[in-house]
């Protein structure tokens, strides 16, 4: 089951039987049903009785997409999982502060505007990349396959 349905409708065109039907799949406490084409005339009408939160946009001009960040930032229950997960081992934590290191060092020489800078921000954004590969699983050198085995107790 998802966490959150956001139901993207064309307001451009009439209420259907389509539309009423997914709206009837929807947790009213939980999920957005969004009004698309919000830079042309709606043809929507919505039902007298409506539980849902409804959010105008245009995917065209952008206008309104602040206002669904807004309310997605604001959700209680996705803040609380954003911030439940947790860091479990030190090498993940290890591979993240190392990634996080070279991201911010590569947003500083941008921001620096440091002569050269090109050449050390594409280093240190591989570099993060390395690391962020390394935490997947998509690169593994023998040094983390020692570290991984050396917490396994094999043949107990």
């Amino acid at each position: 089951m998802a966490d959150l349905i956001l139901l993207v409708l064309d307001s451009s065109l009439p209420w259907s039987v389509e539309y009423f039907d997914l709206c009837r799949l929807l947790d009213p406490c939980r999920d957005v049903v969004i009004f698309n084409k919000a830079d042309l005339p709606s043809q929507l009408i919505l039902p007298s009785e409506n539980p849902f939160t409804c959010l105008s946009l245009s995917a065209l001009t952008g206008t309104g997409v602040d206002a669904l960040f807004g309310h997605l930032r604001a959700m209680p229950s996705a803040n609380a999982q954003l911030h439940s997960a947790g860091i479990t081992r030190l090498r993940h934590y290890e591979c993240l502060s190392n990634a996080h290191n070279h991201l911010q060092k590569a947003q500083s020489q941008v921001l620096g505007g440091i002569p050269g800078a090109p050449e050390c921000v594409a280093d240190d954004l591989h570099a993060a990349l390395e690391e962020l590969y390394s935490l997947l699983g998509l690169r593994v050198n023998d040094e983390v396959l020692d570290l991984i085995f050396s917490e396994f107790c094999i043949g107990k």
